[in-house]
């Protein structure tokens, strides 16, 4: 296939994943981790080894002009024998079609039988039009790419599918899921980024009430919103319609450590683990929620296995800075964000380096705040996040500034306000009138309460 038509095959991957995981007897592995093997060089055995699975459907996918050969292979794991092959000479329109009858062939040929309303799911077209479907894969195909970019390009990709479509219930949760990631970035204003958001999910439910991307998005919002209960019970709808979507469980482990409930939130991400099990993201929340709950060795030990599999995850090495921070192991948090430093020089990362040159007397406190002065500066030009400002002024110690951040950045609906009382910078705070204020006009318990709950 040629690499301009990567999206199509990218695309059809996730979307036979998405068929497949409405099948309630199939355990299906998420996207993410699927994708890690695109490229040979695994045999079969390996594949399912590290994926812990007992068959594996293989296939390829050739697109030429308004022409697809596809072909797909049931493999079972144990034996390396084929349960099932198949190949498909097609016109594109049939695309539809195709991917049902490899769903029902695959449920056939693993003795499962489509139960309940599992045969109509897995016929139903999101979409009747090939122009709207082709646009939407590639929206997700730049989704995938999580890039401040990459987001926006996914958001005119399923822009484009809806004014073909009005009625496109996946794309317009595709341009919720594009939002919410970016209203989680340092360079949008949360709020209102979360509330465009909230808008196109429900339009999503309109169009589909049983759709559990949407409800997952849905639920997102409305953590942004700091309307938990609501949060919550849309990522159990999403779960009960879905139980094995990673993405549901993924969200719902940070709500539920926001709640401070970090049993429930640790047991949720290890189903998000189950069903993608080699997700980078899923593995650094994982690395986020260990250390938030105090378990430091265990997050790092996590944090280590999350690099051997991409040593060049930013996120990772990021994580496992604040980790060292937290334990004062200042000399391994400078190497950790020097890394992270030469792979993404952004003024937030090359503001933390500095600090941690200053905690082990390669800088002054004077440099870092400084660098400190010099976000603050940059943020009267574009937007800079007032929680990282507030983190900032935290770690020198600037405590008026710190409260004057911490207000803006409730005032924007900031969620990730909710993580610093799990937050050992903040520990001086915790008990601070102006800061157990903020967090309860959240809706939240103060620290105390929250850690009885967990």
């Amino acid at each position: 296939m040629d690499a301009h038509d990567e999206y199509f095959a990218d695309g059809m991957t996730e979307e036979l994943i998405s068929v497949l995981s409405n099948i309630g007897q199939l355990n299906v592995i998420s996207r993410t981790s699927a994708m890690k093997f695109k490229v040979g060089g695994r045999t079969v055995g390996e594949i399912a080894s590290e994926l812990n699975v007992g068959t594996v459907l293989e296939g390829s996918v050739r697109k030429w002009d308004d022409n697809l050969r596809i072909t797909v292979k049931l493999i079972d794991a144990n034996s390396d024998r084929h349960l099932w092959t198949q190949s498909y000479n097609r016109k594109l329109a049939d695309i539809f079609s195709v991917q049902t009858e490899i769903a029902e062939r695959v449920a056939d040929n693993l003795k499962i039988k489509l139960v309940g309303g599992e045969s109509a799911v897995v016929k139903d077209r999101q979409t009747g039009n090939i122009d709207a479907y082709n646009l939407y894969l590639q929206g997700r195909y730049h989704w995938n790419r999580r890039t401040q970019t990459s987001l926006e390009r996914a958001i005119e990709y399923f822009q484009k599918a809806i004014d073909i479509d009005p009625n496109y219930a996946l794309a317009y949760s595709g341009l919720a899921d594009s939002y919410l990631v970016l209203a989680i970035r340092p360079t949008y204003p949360t709020l209102a980024t979360s509330q465009k958001a909230k808008q196109y999910a429900l339009r999503a439910l309109e169009v589909n009430s049983l759709l559990p991307e949407a409800h997952t998005s849905l639920a997102l919002s409305l953590e942004y919103a700091w309307d938990w209960r609501g949060a919550e019970k849309e990522f159990q709808r999403a779960i009960e319609i879905k139980p094995n979507y990673s993405t549901a469980h993924h969200w719902y482990a940070l709500l539920l450590k926001h709640l401070g409930r970090f049993d429930e939130a640790i047991h949720e991400i290890k189903l998000a683990e189950q069903a993608d099990p080699l997700s980078h993201m899923i593995a650094t929340a994982m690395v986020s929620l260990l250390s938030d709950a105090k378990r430091y060795d265990d997050a790092i030990e996590r944090a280590r296995r999350s690099l051997e599999l991409e040593p060049n995850f930013a996120l990772a090495h990021e994580n496992l800075a604040d980790v060292y921070h937290r334990l004062r192991m200042y000399n391994e948090a400078l190497a950790e964000t020097q890394i992270v430093v030469n792979l993404d020089p952004d003024d937030f990362y090359k503001t933390l380096l500095i600090f941690f040159q200053m905690k082990v007397g390669q800088k002054s406190i004077a440099e870092s705040k400084a660098a400190i002065d010099h976000l603050v500066e940059l943020s009267k030009s574009q937007y800079v996040s007032p929680r990282i400002l507030a983190w900032f002024h935290t770690l020198v110690h600037n405590e008026e500034p710190m409260f004057s951040c911490l207000k803006r950045a409730f005032d924007e609906h900031d969620m990730q306000l909710a993580n610093f009382r799990f937050n050992p910078d903040f520990e001086p705070y915790v008990n601070d009138a102006r800061f157990t204020s903020l967090i309860q006009k959240m809706g939240l318990d103060p620290l105390s309460r929250a850690a009885e709950r967990s």
